[in-house]
């Protein structure tokens, strides 16, 4: 979240200055966006990109990849790769062996989701040769990976191990998190088709726990599945590989656009999704410069966590000034209620329940138009002093007593 706050951040400020370079910001904000699960958003963040004149391969093609169009992320990667080149750039020449460097290891991770093998494996070979011609430590470890994952694929397992951890050693130390967490997984993998259960797990869950960390929800799941997998296999450990549930404390926030519906009628489709696109990205900003974390989306608002009310509240304070100032410059902006309740609850992998969630999301079906309500309880939480508007009762599904609440005064 806050590599996205800051690459949005350089994208805006480079606008005015070097546009090609605000297209540079932009394609960063799609890689992030990417690995946090927000396809459209890194759909749009590509388009804009490409507007400013930037090459967006790789990277195009493995969002057609991770929208499940494979066939056209396959179409994409072998033109980026044998098509004409595109100038100027600001990376390594079109066509060049640099270039390539970066595509092919594209090329082989979406022609093994196409299961073409053969494909791969000419992709993984090629990849070989140009990292050991450039001898660098990131060529060499992308190579490996790519290697060991054909082999994989090529039902040689025992191979496929010892490739994995060699590329597993060259992303340790590179420092590289996100590298070193989807090797490990693919390691996680060859284990099993070997039959090692128990290292298997061992990888899974440390991938897991890694793509947690950094917020990479879709990898997040896929490991969390393999582990769901993994304990179906002789020699599992007798412990569960699952997802495991923790106890913690967060402020929740709840977001939700006030009469969302009738504005969808009088906008029309289009409009309205373009309206909402805009009104997410406001909503993703400020969670994330206040190191917030997205839950899930729902329908028309969202659902964040924060490890610090404070940072709650200023995230839900910078959404409401944000949306006033549209409404300022552009005579529009939707009408949005938040809530926010300070609770401990149950995290089961990426989710969090419990009566403090649902108390929280009540709050948030009770704020009206361009209000933040926040529970005493967590103000209580707070270290600063916030703006405090009218205090009042709420009598919420499920709780026997009415529960305090105050306006936080934003404006």
């Amino acid at each position: 979240p806050e590599a996205e706050a800051e690459a949005r951040l350089a994208s805006t400020e480079l606008v005015g200055f070097i546009p090609a370079a605000a297209g540079l910001a932009l394609i960063l904000v799609a890689q992030i966006r990417m690995r946090r699960g927000d396809l459209p958003a890194a759909e749009e963040a590509l388009i804009g990109a490409h507007g400013y004149g930037q090459d967006t391969e790789p990277h195009l093609s493995l969002l057609r990849l991770a929208q499940g169009r494979i066939d056209v992320a396959s179409d994409s990667i072998r033109h980026a790769l044998t098509g004409p080149p595109k100038l100027p750039s600001w990376k390594a020449p079109a066509g060049s062996d640099v270039a390539r460097l970066a595509l092919l290891p594209a090329q082989v991770e979406i022609a093994l989701a196409a299961g073409d093998v053969p494909l791969a494996r000419t992709a993984a070979d090629d990849l070989a040769a140009l990292a050991a011609r450039f001898d660098t430590l990131p060529a060499r470890a992308s190579a490996r990976f790519a290697n060991g994952s054909v082999k994989l694929a090529e039902g040689r397992a025992r191979d496929a191990v010892t490739t994995l951890n060699e590329t597993v050693a060259a992303w340790t130390e590179l420092d590289a998190p996100y590298e070193l967490a989807r090797a490990r997984m693919t390691l996680a993998d060859a284990y099993a088709a070997e039959g090692a259960a128990d290292r298997a797990a061992i990888e899974a869950r440390t991938a897991r726990d890694t793509f947690e960390r950094l917020g990479a929800i879709p990898d997040q799941r896929r490991a969390e599945a393999s582990l769901l997998a993994l304990q179906a296999l002789p020699g599992a450990p007798d412990a569960p590989l699952g997802t495991a549930t923790r106890r913690t404390v967060r402020t929740f926030l709840f977001t939700d656009i006030v009469d969302s519906t009738r504005f969808a009628e009088l906008l029309g489709d289009e409009a309205w999704d373009r309206l909402l696109r805009w009104h997410n990205g406001v909503i993703r900003t400020a969670a994330a410069e206040q190191g917030g974390e997205e839950v899930k989306a729902t329908g028309d608002g969202f659902f964040l966590a924060f490890a610090d009310a404070d940072a709650a509240i200023e995230a839900a304070i910078a959404i409401q000034r944000r949306l006033a100032a549209q409404r300022d410059a552009q005579g529009f902006a939707p009408a949005v209620g938040i809530g926010l309740h300070m609770a401990e609850a149950n995290q089961v992998g990426l989710d969090y329940v419990g009566s403090g969630v649902n108390q929280a999301a009540r709050i948030g079906g009770a704020a009206g138009s361009g209000e933040i309500l926040v529970s005493s309880a967590t103000l209580q939480g707070a270290r600063h002093a916030f703006g405090l508007g009218a205090r009042r009762g709420l009598e919420l599904k499920g709780i026997a007593a009415p529960v305090e609440v105050v306006t936080i005064d934003w404006r």
